[in-house]
């Protein structure tokens, strides 16, 4: 069943650092950015799925890119209001992969997925799967 929700995503759409030479040691592609709790006070500006579908330029990261640091877009927090059509709660990873879409009737392949990582990387993480949750 699908549910409605408001979701607080710090977006990991941006254009690629320039090419330099990156040496790490990452579990996971870009997992240092993925789990910083930095921007968790920062004031959330609400988008639109629909937008982010259509007027964001898509990702042009490669695996190259797997320590690049945040840029553009990532260095801001935003609030969307959507419906959860898939959550997946046993990711390899330890997150939560939801996709949403801007209405009950949107087609599910015009989602966005949205993620949230395990307790253990700070609270805030916690509290976000126990507002979803409830």
């Amino acid at each position: 069943m699908a549910r409605l929700v408001v979701a607080c995503v710090s977006c990991l759409v941006l254009v690629p650092v320039a090419g330099r030479g990156q040496a790490c040691a990452e579990p996971h592609y870009r997992w240092s950015e993925k789990v910083d709790t930095t921007l968790q006070a920062a004031p959330a500006t609400p988008v639109d799925i629909a937008a982010i579908l259509t007027d964001w330029p898509p990702l042009s990261l490669t695996s190259k890119d797997k320590c690049a640091p945040r840029v553009g877009r990532e260095d801001s927090v935003f609030t969307v209001v959507g419906w959860v059509r898939r959550l997946k709660l046993h990711e390899a990873d330890g997150d939560w992969h939801i996709e949403l879409t801007e209405a009950r009737a949107t087609p599910v392949g015009s989602c966005i997925i949205v993620e949230i990582p395990a307790e253990r990387y700070g609270m805030v993480y916690g509290r976000a799967r126990a507002a979803l949750a409830a």
